[in-house]
């Protein structure tokens, strides 16, 4: 069984940081683009499996695309509202809500779909099918309204299919993730989880994320073989309190080496309990496709489905 390895440091990452401030500060805050690129080098870079270490593909460039594609849905957006507003006051509503929803949509996907693309390991990099978003849109609208009609009960079912459409139509090169969870255990999983959360007063919270952490690895599988993460409630609660606490008293200088410290930490705890035979993967060329909704899910970090259990 082996283990992803991180073993960045802090100060290499403060000097980065320091270097893109200046030169955002010189350039108005264009070199912002590249400042985001340069940190994800570095830190992509450092995360090691077998003792190969992973690459970021990803350019400046996407990002200014994917606000370029961003300000031209909004523009579109805004003419339809305006002429349904035009029509009857009361219609620019829905208009507006449903469009803003599906770019939301669009761009949690599409997030996901340029971190995977972007990644490269033994320079090969991942993909996500082109046809994947059509059936993450359906069921992200079906359990929109499911969710709603049930107080809130279905969400954990919801979860569980966005999940299996995302990570079934993930592949390293040509080879296929496969995810197993079933919405029963998980909705009974995130029912003990807020439960206790809430009678705790939050305390319970780093249990409850490292609980479906756990359960979304161990149902994660690549060649047959499921994933693990091992981090516990406490360990998680421990690296969490060291990172605010952290922050706050070296008023946020200390940020890069408590950074470097939780990916350390939480990166050593996953691993993928089978062995990967490398003579199986081939590259897979569309993964190195572009997509304007792919470039604005990242740039405006709407890729919080890349921590694929929240």
């Amino acid at each position: 069984m082996n283990r992803l390895k991180f073993d960045g440091k802090g100060s290499e990452l403060f000097m980065i940081q320091v270097k893109n401030f200046f030169l955002k500060l010189v350039t108005f805050g264009i070199y912002s683009f590249k400042a985001k690129v340069n940190v994800r080098q570095y830190l992509w870079s450092r995360m090691s499996y077998e003792g190969q270490s992973f690459s970021f593909a990803g350019q400046a460039m996407d990002q200014v695309r994917g606000l370029g594609w961003v300000i031209a849905m909004g523009l579109g957006l805004l003419a339809v509202a305006c002429g349904a507003f035009f029509v009857h006051p009361l219609l620019a509503i829905p208009f507006v809500y449903c469009g803003i929803a599906l770019l939301v949509i669009r761009m949690k996907f599409g997030g996901f779909r340029y971190k995977v693309r972007n990644t490269t390991y033994r320079k090969i990099r991942g993909n996500v099918a082109p046809d994947a978003f059509n059936h993450y849109l359906k069921e992200a609208v079906k359990g929109a309204f499911l969710t709603m009609l049930t107080l809130g009960v279905y969400r954990s079912w919801n979860q569980i299919n966005l999940m299996k459409i995302k990570w079934n139509a993930t592949s390293w090169g040509r080879q296929p993730f496969s995810f197993h969870g079933d919405g029963k255990e998980f909705f009974w999983l995130n029912f003990k989880g807020v439960l206790l959360t809430m009678v705790t007063l939050g305390l319970y919270a780093p249990w409850y994320v490292a609980n479906r952490y756990r359960y979304v690895a161990s149902h994660l599988h690549f060649m047959g073989q499921p994933f693990k993460f091992e981090m516990t409630g406490s360990q998680l609660f421990g690296t969490f309190f060291i990172m605010l606490f952290g922050a706050i008293l070296s008023l946020g200088i200390a940020t890069p080496w408590l950074m470097c410290l939780a990916i350390r930490e939480i990166s050593s705890t996953f691993s993928y309990t089978g062995t990967v035979d490398f003579s199986r993967i081939e590259d897979d060329l569309r993964a190195s496709a572009k997509s304007g909704g792919d470039n604005a899910g990242d740039a405006l970090d709407f890729d919080h489905d890349f921590d694929f259990a929240m």
